[in-house]
């Protein structure tokens, strides 16, 4: 064979495990640049992640969130640990607007107000910056008000970086209800 090989053909054992063992990745080939980490365009790249735009901002203080899907269960603080049956949206099925989940949550150092919400059961996760962990926290959602007193614990910390890979915001204390 005369001439550079396709570069299909030239990696393509390593592609073919690539893809095998990682299902949810893309490969992009350019044609002309062969084999290239592209050095160039590191410090473009690190300008880039520096623009204000594209560094993370805190969690809200008031947000509405709306889901069908028990996938879609995780929002700031509040998980929904338990969806109801009747609200699940089948994807492969016609999409039904009345299946639809809402739920608004206001929350201060002390208190988590969430409303309009039907799940059979959720958690609230807290870190220093959302909660005074010196104080208790009333917690009100749907039919339902109670005062906790939430503590930090290092096994949820560790959990919650485990289980998200977010180093830099942890969570420091859950509190599952009802």
């Amino acid at each position: 064979m005369e001439g550079p090989q396709n570069p299909l053909v030239r990696n393509g054992e390593l592609l073919d495990d690539y893809v095998r063992s990682h299902p949810n990745c893309m490969v992009t080939m350019y044609r002309g640049r062969g084999k290239d980490h592209f050095q160039e365009e590191l410090p473009r790249i690190m300008q880039w992640l520096r623009i204000a735009s594209h560094v993370r901002g805190p969690a809200p203080d008031k947000f509405q969130v709306k889901t069908t899907r028990p996938g879609d269960n995780y929002f700031w603080l509040l998980e929904i640990t338990s969806f109801p049956q009747e609200k699940i949206n089948n994807p492969f099925l016609d999409f039904e607007p009345s299946k639809v989940m809402e739920a608004k949550v206001t929350r201060t150092k002390t208190s988590v107000h969430v409303e309009g919400f039907l799940a059979e059961g959720f958690t609230l996760w807290f870190d220093p910056e959302t909660l005074d962990f010196g104080q208790e926290v009333l917690v009100s959602w749907p039919r339902n008000r109670k005062k906790f007193k939430v503590n930090p614990d290092i096994a949820t910390l560790l959990e919650d970086v485990r289980q998200r890979g977010d180093r830099q915001r942890p969570f420091w204390a859950q509190l599952r209800l009802p």
